[in-house]
């Protein structure tokens, strides 16, 4: 009977679980939230079945495959870009599922559950393939599963399921025979990560928002493939966006990879040879490698025909994709798991899930202090220096005046909060006017230039006003304002804008009571946003000459847009040319017109 003594010793496949005769096999989650094998004694007839699936005791047959021939490698790209924008790298396991449903095939692969637990899930419809696409990054419960691939192989239709090397390596064992009917898939895997931290993450967000979150998508490609966004909307209508760098979630499996199940430290299912038929993945590869048609910071997979059954079946797929032939070597190296288990850190295991199960909060200002506050290094610093020295050089040339500018409000005016050392300066183009006056201020928690030209020689004037008691802050990544702008914050007025983008030339704002910009969000020419209607009075019932704007983040502002006061633009809108936003827009659509409405739902978008 199978016994973990050792926790490094279950990958957690769950295959005992279905092979066992007598169903004596539950498992049991630990105080890490990870599930193991535990055997009731009494119904246990001794057959060693549990054994003899087991992947990790029969771990030396993996290596020992002859014949070994080094897989052809392959980067490429779903043809239907919604596909490849919904899927986490270039679409190939859509692709490839596409196949098996044309010919009345079953697909199986992780689906989230209601309570955002994973589990496998054994589909025969291609309705189904929205919520199979796109990688989970959570070990999947594979409780039945073996037994319903088992199944689907009797009915002699091809069945292709996909899940981490150590799964697919326990399938192999359970079905004791090759079928011919049977594509197996596999994806390069860093690690597993804990199901409990995730859960507290889900928690962590509901409680901030107040609200349930719907939707969950670990890797979103709104701000570009290679940002390693994440998407969360919350049934209250409010989303996030969330880069990389901004999420515990992501970071805090690089900072503490004992986050990760204690069998991924010793993963005995890296490398080549491999079970599976085909391996996929992201393409990660050195700037240029990439062939300029399968890249776009959209996605690109990379993916292994590990024998020749896989290649064969891959090559059915090739018309739903475009494809080229990719060196073995560079997709090796650019992709270090697929050879490398995931490494232990120097931090304490047991310490730090004593931390994550008593306040995630506390835990993450612990072990990710920079997530929160970040943190310069003597070297950062430098290089933030040097940066702003070359900003600064750039945009003044042979102007003193535009030298005496920029060196008097980032160095010398209290008007202007900067942090040169962080990165957080201001840089000023020439043709700009800045008039700040007593008790206004500009904060800069991150870089602004402003009055940037896109043609030489041009001297299309760009002016800012600051009010006394009116403040501007830029938050949250480097904002770029183009030549022709015309701000003005007026007397205790607001005006938030969070960076990461930048506007078009052209923009004219007027605040007069708050205007909150999120991050992430972009401005065509000539926009327009203002909060007031300049001090007029009109007789009608309810007027108000001012009224706040929120632009939530993730927003495009097109061409000749206007924003009117009280306007609320939600997360992830796309506001068509020349419209005029006079109330509430909600997320993730498009609107047109004057007054602006919806005329496409659902739909998602990268500048």
């Amino acid at each position: 009977m199978i016994n973990i003594s050792k926790k490094k010793d279950c990958c957690g496949c769950n295959a005992c679980g279905d092979v066992c005769p007598k169903h004596s096999i539950t498992f049991k989650i630990d105080k890490e939230g990870f599930w193991y094998p535990e055997v009731e004694m009494d119904t246990c007839i001794d057959c060693h079945l549990c054994e003899k699936v087991c992947p990790l005791l029969n771990k030396e047959e993996y290596k020992n495959i002859d014949g070994y021939v080094k897989p052809k490698t392959y980067a490429l790209v779903h043809k239907n870009i919604e596909v490849r924008f919904d899927s986490t790298s270039g679409g190939a396991f859509t692709a490839l599922a596409e196949e098996v449903y044309k010919q009345g095939g079953f697909v199986g692969g992780a689906i989230y559950n209601e309570d955002w637990s994973v589990s496998q899930f054994l589909s025969s419809s291609k309705n189904d393939l929205p919520k199979l696409r796109s990688s989970k990054y959570l070990q999947s419960h594979f409780d039945g599963f073996y037994k319903s691939v088992k199944e689907a192989l009797k009915t002699e239709k091809p069945v292709l399921v996909c899940g981490s090397p150590c799964q697919m390596a326990a399938m192999f064992r359970y079905l004791k025979k090759p079928y011919e009917n049977l594509i197996i898939v596999d994806y390069i895997c860093r690690g597993i990560a804990s199901p409990m931290y995730f859960r507290k993450w889900i928690n962590y967000l509901e409680n901030k928002h107040n609200s349930k979150v719907i939707f969950y998508k670990a890797k979103s490609k709104e701000l570009g493939w290679r940002k390693l966004s994440t998407r969360i909307e919350y049934a209250n209508g409010e989303a996030d966006v969330i880069a990389g760098h901004d999420n515990p979630w992501l970071m805090m499996q690089y900072k503490v990879p004992e986050i990760c199940r204690p069998s991924c430290f010793e993963c005995s299912f890296k490398g080549f040879p491999r079970t599976s038929d085909i391996t996929m993945g992201d393409l990660w590869a050195k700037k240029g490698s990439i062939p300029q048609n399968l890249d776009g910071d959209l996605g690109t997979s990379i993916v292994f025909a590990n024998n020749a059954k896989g290649e064969a079946f891959l090559s059915r797929c090739f018309k739903k994709v475009e494809y080229k032939e990719f060196p073995f070597e560079t997709a090796v190296k650019g992709n270090f798991h697929l050879e490398n288990a995931v490494r232990h850190s120097s931090y304490d295991r047991e310490t730090f899930f004593q931390d994550l199960n008593e306040s995630f909060e506390e835990c993450i200002d612990k072990y990710i202090p920079e997530f929160n506050h970040q943190q310069y290094s003597v070297k950062s610093k430098t290089k933030n220096f040097l940066k702003f020295v070359w900003k600064i050089s750039s945009a003044s040339g042979w102007s003193i005046s535009t030298w005496r500018k920029n060196l008097w409000y980032n160095i010398f005016s209290s008007k202007v909060k900067t942090s040169i050392f962080k990165g957080h300066y201001f840089i000023i183009e020439k043709n700009c006017t800045i008039q700040i006056n007593s008790k206004g201020r500009l904060i800069l928690d991150s870089a602004l230039y402003f009055g940037t030209k896109k043609v030489k020689g041009s001297i299309l004037d760009s002016r800012l006003l600051i009010e006394s008691g009116g403040i501007m802050r830029i938050y949250g990544g480097d904002y770029s304002i183009s030549y022709g702008a015309d701000i003005e914050v007026f007397r205790n007025a607001l005006l938030e804008i969070g960076g990461g983008v930048g506007a078009n030339i052209g923009l004219t704002i007027v605040c007069g009571d708050k205007i909150k910009i999120g991050k992430n969000s972009g401005c065509g020419r000539n926009v327009t946003i203002r909060d007031n209607n300049g001090g007029h009075a009109i007789s009608i019932r309810g007027y108000k000459n001012s009224l706040p704007i929120t632009i939530n983040e993730h927003v495009w502002l097109t061409e000749n847009c206007t924003v009117m006061p009280g306007s609320i633009i939600e997360t992830g809108a796309i506001i068509g040319a020349r419209s005029v936003v006079s109330g509430h827009i909600p997320g993730s659509c498009i609107v047109s017109g004057d007054p602006a409405k919806v005329v496409e739902k659902n739909i998602y978008w990268k500048l």
